[in-house]
Protein backbone atom coordinates (compact mmCIF):
# COMPACT_ATOMS: atom_id res chain seq x y z
CA UNK A 1 0.00 0.00 0.00
CA UNK A 2 1.38 3.70 -1.07
CA UNK A 3 2.13 5.76 1.84
CA UNK A 4 1.09 9.30 1.98
CA UNK A 5 3.57 11.35 0.85
CA UNK A 6 5.00 14.80 3.28
CA UNK A 7 7.07 17.77 3.50
CA UNK A 8 8.95 17.49 6.26
CA UNK A 9 9.73 20.50 8.41
CA UNK A 10 11.50 21.55 11.06
CA UNK A 11 9.44 23.01 13.52
CA UNK A 12 7.96 20.20 15.31
CA UNK A 13 6.66 21.98 18.53
CA UNK A 14 3.25 24.32 18.66
CA UNK A 15 3.84 27.14 16.11
CA UNK A 16 1.66 28.96 13.70
CA UNK A 17 0.78 27.44 10.71
CA UNK A 18 3.27 30.12 8.55
CA UNK A 19 6.24 29.01 10.90
CA UNK A 20 5.65 25.47 10.08
CA UNK A 21 5.51 25.75 6.10
CA UNK A 22 8.38 27.96 6.35
CA UNK A 23 10.45 25.10 8.22
CA UNK A 24 9.49 22.97 5.17
CA UNK A 25 10.54 25.52 2.57
CA UNK A 26 14.72 25.39 3.01
CA UNK A 27 15.54 27.26 -0.18
CA UNK A 28 13.27 30.31 0.81
CA UNK A 29 15.29 31.60 3.85
CA UNK A 30 15.34 35.75 4.97
CA UNK A 31 16.70 37.83 7.52
CA UNK A 32 14.03 38.65 9.84
CA UNK A 33 11.02 36.93 10.50
CA UNK A 34 9.50 34.67 8.38
CA UNK A 35 9.54 34.37 4.06
CA UNK A 36 6.03 35.74 2.34
CA UNK A 37 4.02 33.24 2.66
CA UNK A 38 2.95 31.06 -0.61
CA UNK A 39 1.69 32.44 -2.89
CA UNK A 40 3.64 35.44 -2.95
CA UNK A 41 3.71 38.66 -5.23
CA UNK A 42 6.00 41.50 -6.22
CA UNK A 43 5.61 45.47 -7.07
CA UNK A 44 7.64 48.44 -7.23
CA UNK A 45 9.48 48.99 -3.95
CA UNK A 46 9.17 52.24 -2.11
CA UNK A 47 10.54 55.32 -1.76
CA UNK A 48 12.59 54.36 1.02
CA UNK A 49 14.69 52.35 -1.47
CA UNK A 50 14.96 55.90 -4.18
CA UNK A 51 17.82 56.72 -2.46
CA UNK A 52 20.26 53.32 -3.44
CA UNK A 53 19.01 53.01 -6.86
CA UNK A 54 21.75 53.59 -9.20
CA UNK A 55 23.52 55.46 -7.35
CA UNK A 56 27.63 54.27 -6.59
CA UNK A 57 26.00 53.37 -3.47
CA UNK A 58 24.47 50.50 -4.94
CA UNK A 59 26.81 49.16 -7.25
CA UNK A 60 29.27 48.39 -3.55
CA UNK A 61 26.35 47.11 -2.18
CA UNK A 62 26.45 44.52 -5.01
CA UNK A 63 30.14 44.16 -4.93
CA UNK A 64 29.38 43.12 -1.07
CA UNK A 65 26.55 40.97 -1.39
CA UNK A 66 28.76 39.29 -4.23
CA UNK A 67 31.68 39.28 -1.69
CA UNK A 68 29.32 37.85 1.15
CA UNK A 69 27.72 35.08 -1.21
CA UNK A 70 31.32 34.00 -2.34
CA UNK A 71 32.31 33.61 0.98
CA UNK A 72 29.78 31.46 1.94
CA UNK A 73 30.18 28.92 -0.79
CA UNK A 74 26.58 30.54 -2.17
CA UNK A 75 26.08 30.56 -6.30
CA UNK A 76 24.58 33.72 -7.20
CA UNK A 77 22.14 33.77 -9.46
CA UNK A 78 20.86 37.81 -9.44
CA UNK A 79 19.67 40.56 -7.69
CA UNK A 80 16.23 42.10 -7.18
CA UNK A 81 14.63 44.56 -5.17
CA UNK A 82 11.02 45.08 -4.79
CA UNK A 83 7.72 45.06 -2.32
CA UNK A 84 6.93 41.56 -1.76
CA UNK A 85 3.84 40.59 -0.63
CA UNK A 86 1.43 37.35 0.08
CA UNK A 87 -1.31 37.70 -2.87
CA UNK A 88 -4.41 39.96 -1.00
CA UNK A 89 -1.97 41.50 0.95
CA UNK A 90 -0.44 44.02 -0.21
CA UNK A 91 -0.16 46.32 3.10
CA UNK A 92 1.51 43.47 4.54
CA UNK A 93 4.37 43.61 2.34
CA UNK A 94 7.95 45.07 2.58
CA UNK A 95 11.05 46.00 0.54
CA UNK A 96 12.94 42.86 -0.12
CA UNK A 97 16.11 42.38 -1.82
CA UNK A 98 16.03 38.79 -3.06
CA UNK A 99 19.45 37.32 -3.89
CA UNK A 100 18.20 34.32 -6.22
CA UNK A 101 20.25 31.33 -5.97
CA UNK A 102 21.35 28.18 -7.78
CA UNK A 103 22.73 24.96 -6.24
CA UNK A 104 21.52 22.13 -3.64
CA UNK A 105 23.11 23.48 -0.48
CA UNK A 106 20.83 25.68 1.59
CA UNK A 107 23.00 26.13 4.99
CA UNK A 108 24.54 29.18 5.01
CA UNK A 109 21.23 30.94 3.44
CA UNK A 110 20.41 32.27 6.51
CA UNK A 111 24.09 33.45 7.76
CA UNK A 112 24.53 35.49 4.44
CA UNK A 113 21.44 37.03 4.76
CA UNK A 114 22.16 38.31 8.02
CA UNK A 115 25.49 39.70 6.94
CA UNK A 116 23.66 41.35 3.81
CA UNK A 117 21.36 42.84 6.06
CA UNK A 118 24.13 44.12 7.71
CA UNK A 119 25.41 45.98 4.79
CA UNK A 120 22.07 47.47 3.54
CA UNK A 121 21.64 48.96 7.18
CA UNK A 122 24.83 50.32 6.92
CA UNK A 123 24.25 51.49 3.49
CA UNK A 124 21.47 53.75 5.69
CA UNK A 125 18.33 51.74 5.20
CA UNK A 126 16.15 51.19 8.17
CA UNK A 127 16.54 48.10 10.19
CA UNK A 128 12.85 47.51 10.71
CA UNK A 129 11.94 48.76 6.72
CA UNK A 130 13.39 45.96 4.92
CA UNK A 131 14.05 42.36 4.36
CA UNK A 132 16.58 40.39 2.69
CA UNK A 133 16.08 37.16 0.89
CA UNK A 134 18.08 33.81 -0.05
CA UNK A 135 15.80 31.84 -2.48
CA UNK A 136 16.25 29.13 -4.94
CA UNK A 137 13.00 29.40 -7.11
CA UNK A 138 13.46 26.24 -8.64
CA UNK A 139 13.80 24.14 -5.97
CA UNK A 140 11.48 26.48 -2.92
CA UNK A 141 8.00 25.77 -2.88
CA UNK A 142 5.86 27.04 -5.52
CA UNK A 143 3.33 24.73 -5.86
CA UNK A 144 -0.56 25.78 -7.73
CA UNK A 145 -3.62 23.41 -7.92
CA UNK A 146 -4.74 22.33 -10.33
CA UNK A 147 -8.26 20.26 -11.51
CA UNK A 148 -8.15 16.70 -10.82
CA UNK A 149 -8.29 14.74 -13.43
CA UNK A 150 -10.63 12.73 -15.28
CA UNK A 151 -9.37 9.06 -13.83
CA UNK A 152 -12.04 6.95 -12.54
CA UNK A 153 -9.55 5.30 -10.22
CA UNK A 154 -8.24 8.68 -8.56
CA UNK A 155 -11.75 9.86 -8.34
CA UNK A 156 -12.90 7.03 -6.46
CA UNK A 157 -10.27 6.61 -4.10
CA UNK A 158 -10.78 10.55 -2.51
CA UNK A 159 -14.48 9.54 -2.81
CA UNK A 160 -13.64 6.90 -0.60
CA UNK A 161 -11.40 8.71 1.65
CA UNK A 162 -13.14 12.18 1.51
CA UNK A 163 -15.48 10.91 5.18
CA UNK A 164 -12.47 9.65 6.88
CA UNK A 165 -10.53 13.09 6.15
CA UNK A 166 -13.33 15.19 7.09
CA UNK A 167 -14.30 13.83 10.48
CA UNK A 168 -10.24 14.07 11.32
CA UNK A 169 -10.48 17.23 10.64
CA UNK A 170 -13.03 18.02 12.28
CA UNK A 171 -12.09 16.39 15.57
CA UNK A 172 -8.11 17.89 14.80
CA UNK A 173 -8.94 21.33 14.03
CA UNK A 174 -13.04 22.12 14.81
CA UNK A 175 -12.13 25.95 15.41
CA UNK A 176 -9.14 26.28 12.49
CA UNK A 177 -9.93 24.78 9.35
CA UNK A 178 -11.54 26.30 6.16
CA UNK A 179 -11.87 24.24 3.67
CA UNK A 180 -10.87 20.82 2.12
CA UNK A 181 -9.63 20.71 -1.59
CA UNK A 182 -8.45 17.75 -3.60
CA UNK A 183 -6.17 18.90 -6.03
CA UNK A 184 -3.82 18.00 -8.27
CA UNK A 185 -0.25 20.42 -7.44
CA UNK A 186 2.49 21.25 -9.15
CA UNK A 187 4.78 24.39 -10.70
CA UNK A 188 3.15 26.99 -12.92
CA UNK A 189 3.23 25.26 -16.74
CA UNK A 190 4.08 21.97 -15.91
CA UNK A 191 3.18 18.60 -16.75
CA UNK A 192 0.07 17.09 -15.99
CA UNK A 193 2.84 13.75 -15.55
CA UNK A 194 4.76 16.20 -12.59
CA UNK A 195 1.51 17.25 -10.89
CA UNK A 196 0.65 15.33 -7.53
CA UNK A 197 -3.03 13.98 -6.05
CA UNK A 198 -2.93 16.40 -2.80
CA UNK A 199 -5.05 16.73 -0.33
CA UNK A 200 -5.34 20.24 1.00
CA UNK A 201 -6.62 21.20 3.99
CA UNK A 202 -6.24 25.28 4.32
CA UNK A 203 -6.55 26.36 7.87
CA UNK A 204 -6.86 30.03 9.25
CA UNK A 205 -3.77 32.32 9.03
CA UNK A 206 -1.61 32.53 12.11
CA UNK A 207 -3.48 29.68 13.88
CA UNK A 208 -1.08 28.03 16.53
CA UNK A 209 -0.98 24.12 17.20
CA UNK A 210 1.21 21.36 16.83
CA UNK A 211 1.03 20.92 13.31
CA UNK A 212 3.39 17.56 12.95
CA UNK A 213 1.11 15.87 15.61
CA UNK A 214 -2.38 16.76 13.65
CA UNK A 215 -0.36 16.05 10.15
CA UNK A 216 -0.34 12.85 11.66
CA UNK A 217 -3.63 11.85 12.87
CA UNK A 218 -4.83 13.33 8.97
CA UNK A 219 -2.25 11.08 7.20
CA UNK A 220 -3.86 7.83 8.93
CA UNK A 221 -6.68 8.52 6.96
CA UNK A 222 -5.42 8.75 3.07
CA UNK A 223 -5.27 5.18 2.21
CA UNK A 224 -8.13 3.24 0.58
CA UNK A 225 -8.02 -0.47 0.62
CA UNK A 226 -9.80 -0.47 -2.63
CA UNK A 227 -7.16 1.57 -4.49
CA UNK A 228 -3.58 1.08 -2.34
CA UNK A 229 -1.59 1.95 -5.48
CA UNK A 230 -2.62 5.86 -5.23
CA UNK A 231 -0.50 7.84 -3.20
CA UNK A 232 -1.56 11.05 -2.08
CA UNK A 233 0.31 14.07 -1.06
CA UNK A 234 -0.73 16.60 2.19
CA UNK A 235 -0.28 20.06 2.53
CA UNK A 236 -1.77 22.02 5.68
CA UNK A 237 -1.40 25.84 4.56
CA UNK A 238 -3.13 29.21 5.75
CA UNK A 239 -6.08 30.01 4.36
CA UNK A 240 -9.80 30.92 3.58
CA UNK A 241 -12.45 30.99 0.91
CA UNK A 242 -13.88 34.71 0.60
CA UNK A 243 -16.98 35.84 0.05
CA UNK A 244 -18.23 39.36 -0.92
CA UNK A 245 -16.34 40.89 1.92
CA UNK A 246 -12.86 39.22 2.71
CA UNK A 247 -11.78 38.88 6.14
CA UNK A 248 -8.21 40.50 5.93
CA UNK A 249 -8.74 43.34 4.15
CA UNK A 250 -4.87 45.26 5.65
CA UNK A 251 -4.50 48.53 3.21
CA UNK A 252 -6.39 49.90 0.72
CA UNK A 253 -3.66 48.34 -1.60
CA UNK A 254 -5.13 44.70 -1.01
CA UNK A 255 -9.00 45.34 -2.47
CA UNK A 256 -7.37 47.72 -5.74
CA UNK A 257 -10.22 50.63 -6.97
CA UNK A 258 -11.00 50.28 -10.20
CA UNK A 259 -11.88 53.60 -12.35
CA UNK A 260 -15.02 53.64 -14.45
CA UNK A 261 -14.04 56.77 -16.19
CA UNK A 262 -12.88 54.95 -19.02
CA UNK A 263 -16.00 52.88 -19.57
CA UNK A 264 -18.77 55.46 -18.03
CA UNK A 265 -22.44 54.36 -18.76
CA UNK A 266 -25.56 56.00 -17.51
CA UNK A 267 -26.96 52.63 -17.17
CA UNK A 268 -25.33 49.86 -15.26
CA UNK A 269 -24.09 46.22 -17.18
CA UNK A 270 -23.71 43.20 -16.22
CA UNK A 271 -20.09 43.15 -15.10
CA UNK A 272 -20.53 46.64 -13.73
CA UNK A 273 -18.82 47.26 -10.01
CA UNK A 274 -21.64 47.49 -7.11
CA UNK A 275 -21.72 48.49 -3.65
CA UNK A 276 -23.10 49.76 -0.42
CA UNK A 277 -22.24 53.21 1.07
CA UNK A 278 -20.83 52.36 4.17
CA UNK A 279 -17.28 53.59 5.48
CA UNK A 280 -16.68 49.89 7.48
CA UNK A 281 -17.69 48.02 4.20
CA UNK A 282 -15.57 49.56 1.78
CA UNK A 283 -15.52 46.53 -0.92
CA UNK A 284 -16.78 46.44 -4.22
CA UNK A 285 -18.44 43.47 -5.87
CA UNK A 286 -20.33 42.19 -9.52
CA UNK A 287 -24.00 43.11 -10.55
CA UNK A 288 -24.80 39.78 -11.80
CA UNK A 289 -27.64 40.52 -14.48
CA UNK A 290 -31.47 41.08 -14.79
CA UNK A 291 -34.29 38.77 -14.36
CA UNK A 292 -38.27 38.85 -15.03
CA UNK A 293 -40.26 37.65 -12.16
CA UNK A 294 -44.11 36.89 -13.18
CA UNK A 295 -46.91 35.82 -11.27
CA UNK A 296 -50.34 33.90 -11.70
CA UNK A 297 -52.33 37.24 -11.16
CA UNK A 298 -50.62 38.52 -14.22
CA UNK A 299 -47.68 40.97 -12.36
CA UNK A 300 -44.32 41.34 -13.69
CA UNK A 301 -41.37 42.74 -12.04
CA UNK A 302 -38.14 43.54 -13.41
CA UNK A 303 -35.48 42.52 -11.22
CA UNK A 304 -31.61 42.83 -10.88
CA UNK A 305 -29.89 39.21 -9.44
CA UNK A 306 -27.08 39.00 -7.63
CA UNK A 307 -25.41 37.37 -4.68
CA UNK A 308 -26.66 37.91 -0.97
CA UNK A 309 -23.11 38.46 0.17
CA UNK A 310 -22.45 41.42 -1.92
CA UNK A 311 -25.16 43.55 0.01
CA UNK A 312 -25.44 41.73 3.62
CA UNK A 313 -23.55 44.29 5.07
CA UNK A 314 -25.47 47.29 3.83
CA UNK A 315 -28.29 47.06 6.87
CA UNK A 316 -25.94 45.96 10.19
CA UNK A 317 -28.85 46.55 12.78
CA UNK A 318 -30.49 43.92 10.57
CA UNK A 319 -28.15 41.76 9.61
CA UNK A 320 -28.73 38.68 11.84
CA UNK A 321 -32.35 38.69 10.75
CA UNK A 322 -30.97 39.54 6.87
CA UNK A 323 -28.86 36.42 7.10
CA UNK A 324 -32.22 34.38 8.56
CA UNK A 325 -34.91 35.50 6.07
CA UNK A 326 -32.63 36.60 2.80
CA UNK A 327 -32.57 40.05 1.37
CA UNK A 328 -35.45 39.16 -1.73
CA UNK A 329 -38.20 40.55 -3.47
CA UNK A 330 -40.77 39.10 -1.34
CA UNK A 331 -38.67 38.27 2.24
CA UNK A 332 -40.30 36.69 5.00
CA UNK A 333 -39.82 39.86 7.16
CA UNK A 334 -40.38 43.96 5.83
CA UNK A 335 -36.70 45.00 6.45
CA UNK A 336 -35.50 48.30 5.86
CA UNK A 337 -33.95 49.02 1.93
CA UNK A 338 -30.38 48.02 1.23
CA UNK A 339 -29.21 51.42 -1.53
CA UNK A 340 -26.75 49.50 -3.74
CA UNK A 341 -24.84 51.88 -5.70
CA UNK A 342 -23.18 51.90 -9.18
CA UNK A 343 -20.27 52.48 -9.82
CA UNK A 344 -19.32 51.05 -5.91
CA UNK A 345 -18.40 54.45 -3.65
CA UNK A 346 -14.55 52.76 -4.12
CA UNK A 347 -14.73 52.85 -7.39
CA UNK A 348 -16.67 56.34 -7.70
CA UNK A 349 -13.61 57.94 -6.24
CA UNK A 350 -10.81 56.32 -8.04
CA UNK A 351 -12.94 57.51 -11.35
CA UNK A 352 -13.02 61.14 -9.78
CA UNK A 353 -9.44 61.28 -9.22
CA UNK A 354 -8.85 59.39 -12.76
CA UNK A 355 -10.79 61.86 -14.60
CA UNK A 356 -8.77 64.81 -14.76
CA UNK A 357 -5.56 63.42 -15.18
CA UNK A 358 -7.54 61.65 -18.52
CA UNK A 359 -8.79 64.83 -19.30
CA UNK A 360 -5.45 66.10 -20.23
CA UNK A 361 -4.43 63.52 -22.54
CA UNK A 362 -4.49 63.68 -26.52
CA UNK A 363 -7.49 62.05 -26.81
CA UNK A 364 -9.59 62.87 -23.39
CA UNK A 365 -12.05 60.67 -22.17
CA UNK A 366 -15.25 59.56 -24.27
CA UNK A 367 -17.29 62.51 -22.45
CA UNK A 368 -16.34 65.65 -21.39
CA UNK A 369 -14.21 65.73 -17.89
CA UNK A 370 -17.25 68.16 -16.53
CA UNK A 371 -20.11 66.03 -17.67
CA UNK A 372 -18.12 62.73 -16.53
CA UNK A 373 -17.94 63.87 -13.34
CA UNK A 374 -21.73 65.02 -12.47
CA UNK A 375 -22.28 61.59 -14.13
CA UNK A 376 -20.61 59.99 -11.45
CA UNK A 377 -22.19 62.10 -8.89
CA UNK A 378 -25.64 61.49 -10.42
CA UNK A 379 -24.82 57.76 -10.11
CA UNK A 380 -23.67 58.01 -6.64
CA UNK A 381 -26.96 59.39 -5.69
CA UNK A 382 -29.44 57.41 -7.56
CA UNK A 383 -28.49 53.28 -6.34
CA UNK A 384 -29.86 50.64 -8.26
CA UNK A 385 -32.52 49.12 -5.39
CA UNK A 386 -32.65 46.60 -3.49
CA UNK A 387 -30.74 43.29 -3.80
CA UNK A 388 -30.60 40.31 -4.12
CA UNK A 389 -33.47 39.78 -5.69
CA UNK A 390 -34.31 43.46 -6.52
CA UNK A 391 -36.89 45.24 -8.07
CA UNK A 392 -35.26 47.47 -10.06
CA UNK A 393 -37.20 48.70 -13.36
CA UNK A 394 -34.94 51.97 -14.25
CA UNK A 395 -32.33 49.70 -15.01
CA UNK A 396 -33.85 46.52 -16.41
CA UNK A 397 -32.30 45.08 -19.45
CA UNK A 398 -31.15 42.40 -21.77
CA UNK A 399 -27.91 40.84 -20.47
CA UNK A 400 -24.93 41.05 -22.75
CA UNK A 401 -22.87 37.57 -22.66
CA UNK A 402 -19.00 37.92 -21.77
CA UNK A 403 -17.02 39.14 -24.34
CA UNK A 404 -13.38 40.47 -25.03
CA UNK A 405 -12.43 40.42 -28.18
CA UNK A 406 -11.77 37.15 -30.38
CA UNK A 407 -8.09 38.50 -30.64
CA UNK A 408 -8.32 37.70 -26.58
CA UNK A 409 -9.84 34.56 -26.54
CA UNK A 410 -8.35 32.95 -29.75
CA UNK A 411 -6.93 30.02 -27.64
CA UNK A 412 -10.91 28.74 -26.86
CA UNK A 413 -12.67 29.04 -30.21
CA UNK A 414 -15.68 26.65 -29.13
CA UNK A 415 -16.51 29.82 -27.19
CA UNK A 416 -19.48 30.37 -29.26
CA UNK A 417 -20.54 34.06 -28.44
CA UNK A 418 -19.71 36.92 -30.13
CA UNK A 419 -19.29 40.69 -29.50
CA UNK A 420 -23.15 41.89 -28.35
CA UNK A 421 -24.68 38.54 -27.82
CA UNK A 422 -27.28 38.47 -25.70
CA UNK A 423 -27.70 35.80 -22.91
CA UNK A 424 -31.29 34.33 -23.91
CA UNK A 425 -31.17 31.08 -21.87
CA UNK A 426 -30.62 28.97 -18.57
CA UNK A 427 -28.73 25.89 -18.33
CA UNK A 428 -26.58 23.38 -15.95
CA UNK A 429 -23.12 22.93 -15.88
CA UNK A 430 -21.17 19.52 -15.72
CA UNK A 431 -17.48 18.38 -14.19
CA UNK A 432 -14.72 19.44 -16.28
CA UNK A 433 -17.02 21.89 -18.41
CA UNK A 434 -15.19 24.75 -19.56
CA UNK A 435 -17.34 28.13 -18.80
CA UNK A 436 -16.68 31.83 -18.62
CA UNK A 437 -17.71 34.90 -16.75
CA UNK A 438 -16.37 38.70 -17.16
CA UNK A 439 -16.65 40.89 -13.68
CA UNK A 440 -15.61 43.84 -12.17
CA UNK A 441 -11.89 42.81 -11.59
CA UNK A 442 -11.23 40.00 -14.28
CA UNK A 443 -12.37 37.83 -16.79
CA UNK A 444 -11.40 34.77 -18.61
CA UNK A 445 -11.91 31.00 -18.86
CA UNK A 446 -12.25 28.21 -16.29
CA UNK A 447 -13.02 24.00 -15.64
CA UNK A 448 -15.54 23.52 -13.29
CA UNK A 449 -13.60 20.88 -11.17
CA UNK A 450 -15.07 17.07 -10.88
CA UNK A 451 -15.09 17.40 -6.85
CA UNK A 452 -16.77 19.72 -4.60
CA UNK A 453 -14.63 21.46 -1.62
CA UNK A 454 -15.93 21.18 2.02
CA UNK A 455 -15.76 25.03 2.99
CA UNK A 456 -16.10 25.85 6.74
CA UNK A 457 -17.24 29.50 7.29
CA UNK A 458 -16.15 31.87 9.45
CA UNK A 459 -20.00 31.89 11.07
CA UNK A 460 -19.53 28.17 11.38
CA UNK A 461 -21.52 27.21 8.82
CA UNK A 462 -20.25 24.22 6.25
CA UNK A 463 -20.72 23.56 2.99
CA UNK A 464 -20.16 21.96 0.20
CA UNK A 465 -19.42 23.76 -3.20
CA UNK A 466 -18.33 23.35 -6.77
CA UNK A 467 -15.45 24.47 -7.48
CA UNK A 468 -13.85 26.44 -10.84
CA UNK A 469 -10.02 26.36 -11.72
CA UNK A 470 -8.82 29.21 -13.67
CA UNK A 471 -7.12 28.30 -17.34
CA UNK A 472 -4.10 31.09 -17.22
CA UNK A 473 -2.63 29.84 -20.46
CA UNK A 474 -5.59 32.08 -22.29
CA UNK A 475 -4.74 34.70 -24.25
CA UNK A 476 -5.19 38.38 -22.76
CA UNK A 477 -6.65 36.11 -19.56
CA UNK A 478 -6.09 38.26 -16.45
CA UNK A 479 -3.28 36.71 -13.65
CA UNK A 480 -6.51 34.94 -12.54
CA UNK A 481 -10.06 33.65 -13.36
CA UNK A 482 -11.27 35.57 -10.66
CA UNK A 483 -10.57 38.10 -8.05
CA UNK A 484 -11.84 40.49 -5.11
CA UNK A 485 -15.14 42.14 -6.72
CA UNK A 486 -16.08 39.33 -9.30
CA UNK A 487 -18.31 38.43 -6.53
CA UNK A 488 -21.64 38.51 -8.14
CA UNK A 489 -21.47 38.13 -12.17
CA UNK A 490 -22.49 35.39 -13.96
CA UNK A 491 -21.53 32.55 -15.65
CA UNK A 492 -21.79 31.18 -19.20
CA UNK A 493 -21.21 28.02 -20.53
CA UNK A 494 -19.56 28.15 -24.35
CA UNK A 495 -22.99 28.44 -26.23
CA UNK A 496 -23.16 31.63 -23.83
CA UNK A 497 -25.94 30.07 -21.61
CA UNK A 498 -26.35 31.42 -17.75
CA UNK A 499 -25.14 28.51 -15.83
CA UNK A 500 -24.31 30.22 -12.32
CA UNK A 501 -22.99 33.39 -10.51
CA UNK A 502 -19.52 33.36 -9.15
CA UNK A 503 -20.21 33.02 -5.21
CA UNK A 504 -16.97 33.10 -3.51
CA UNK A 505 -13.26 33.45 -4.51
CA UNK A 506 -10.30 31.60 -3.25
CA UNK A 507 -7.07 33.67 -3.97
CA UNK A 508 -4.43 31.35 -1.36
CA UNK A 509 -4.16 28.50 -3.90
CA UNK A 510 -1.59 29.87 -6.51
CA UNK A 511 -0.16 33.21 -8.12
CA UNK A 512 -2.13 31.83 -11.20
CA UNK A 513 -4.14 28.67 -10.72
CA UNK A 514 -6.46 30.66 -8.21
CA UNK A 515 -10.11 28.63 -7.41
CA UNK A 516 -13.39 29.98 -7.56
CA UNK A 517 -16.90 28.86 -6.69
CA UNK A 518 -19.99 28.75 -8.55
CA UNK A 519 -23.56 28.58 -7.33
CA UNK A 520 -25.52 26.62 -9.99
CA UNK A 521 -28.23 28.90 -11.50
CA UNK A 522 -31.06 26.36 -11.31
CA UNK A 523 -30.95 25.85 -7.98
CA UNK A 524 -31.18 29.47 -7.88
CA UNK A 525 -33.98 30.16 -9.75
CA UNK A 526 -35.73 27.29 -8.15
CA UNK A 527 -35.30 29.23 -4.56
CA UNK A 528 -36.93 32.39 -5.92
CA UNK A 529 -39.53 30.73 -7.04
CA UNK A 530 -40.47 28.49 -4.12
CA UNK A 531 -40.16 31.54 -2.10
CA UNK A 532 -41.76 34.03 -4.44
CA UNK A 533 -44.25 31.92 -5.95
CA UNK A 534 -43.24 33.44 -9.04
CA UNK A 535 -41.79 32.17 -12.53
CA UNK A 536 -38.23 33.43 -13.28
CA UNK A 537 -37.46 34.61 -17.03
CA UNK A 538 -34.56 36.14 -19.19
CA UNK A 539 -35.20 39.31 -20.46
Amino acid sequence: MAPPILRESTNKRACTIEQYNAGKDLFNVVARGLPRPWPSAIGVSSEKVSSLKGTPKQFRVNDQIFEITTKYGVDQEGISVYWTYRIGHRGHGVDTWTIRCRGNDPRNYKAAALEVQQVLIAAGMPRNDFNVQFTNSRLAYRDESYAIPDDPSLIGTIEDIQPKVLQMVREQLPRTWTSIAYHMRGKMNCEPKEMKPTVVVFCKPNSKLNWSMVEAKIVSTLQSKDHPEIAFHLELLPGQVERATPSFITDIQDYQSVGYCLNLTEQPKNDSSIGINDEEFKTACTLGGWMKLDFSDGRSVDCVLTTYDTVRNGDRHNRALNDYNGVSLDGRLPLSSIKVIYPAPMDLEASKNLIPAIARQENGPPIGEAQALDLLDQLSKRGIGRVALTDSPSTFQRNIAPYFGQQNWGLHLDYKVKEGDFIQSISSYQPGERVTHRGRSTCGHARVGRLKRYIHWGDGEESHEDELFGEPGCVGQSINFAYRGDVGSWVVNQDGELVGILSAIDIWTGSRTRSAFITPIHEIVEDIEKRTGGKISLP
